[in-house]
């Protein structure tokens, strides 16, 4: 028997509904987090892209293939275990958030091989190039993993916070860029 195709985008938002209430569960959250965990929501709520494109996975953490290959579960997910670990896991999200960038964003910069995570440069939507118009359109059409993963790739950074291993600042600065994403998608999506 086939789905109607309103069957299976219920299913899906389902899904996404379970995959949030486990997200919640395991990740380590202060009120920052609560407010980054809230604005996805909404973001996800405001785009329901359920399309199979998604953010690319250049650069990307490691366990998220294995995540999205075998077992999209929220249960297992790698735990830092030390300073080279977790400082190797933050090059890895910093670089695929640089891949994902708003070239504005990320003017002047190189791709990022180590040291503090930098966030990106925060650019009011009248200044946009087309490039940038392009890039924050795949941000808020990522599939319907890609908002999820950012906050997912957030919770395993975070463990139970212990685990930052002198990488809390970098971790500080990608929350506050994940939680920009949101906001300005939510922005942008009011003024449509």
């Amino acid at each position: 028997m086939r789905l109607s195709p309103e069957s299976k985008a219920e299913r899906a938002n389902e899904k996404i509904e379970k995959e949030l209430v486990s997200l919640e569960k395991l990740w380590n959250m202060g009120e920052v987090e609560k407010d980054t965990m809230s604005a996805l929501k909404e973001f996800i709520r405001a785009y329901p892209n359920i399309t199979k494109t998604g953010y690319t996975p250049k650069d990307r953490p490691a366990f998220l293939a294995y995540f999205m290959n075998q077992t999209r579960r929220f249960t297992s997910f790698p735990i830092l275990s030390d300073d080279e670990e977790a400082r190797n896991f933050a090059t890895s999200f910093h670089q695929w958030m640089f891949q994902l960038a708003p070239p504005s964003c990320v003017a002047g910069r190189t791709r990022p091989v180590g040291g503090i995570y930098r966030t990106w440069r925060r650019v009011d939507p009248g200044e946009w190039t087309e490039a940038d118009t392009t890039a924050w359109a795949n941000l808020f059409n990522g599939g319907r993993n890609g908002a999820i993963l950012l906050c997912l790739c957030l919770a395993v950074w975070k463990g139970n916070g212990k685990q930052f291993h002198g990488t809390a600042y970098d971790y500080s600065n990608a929350l506050s860029d994940v939680k920009w994403i949101f906001d300005e998608g939510l922005r942008v999506n009011r003024k449509a």
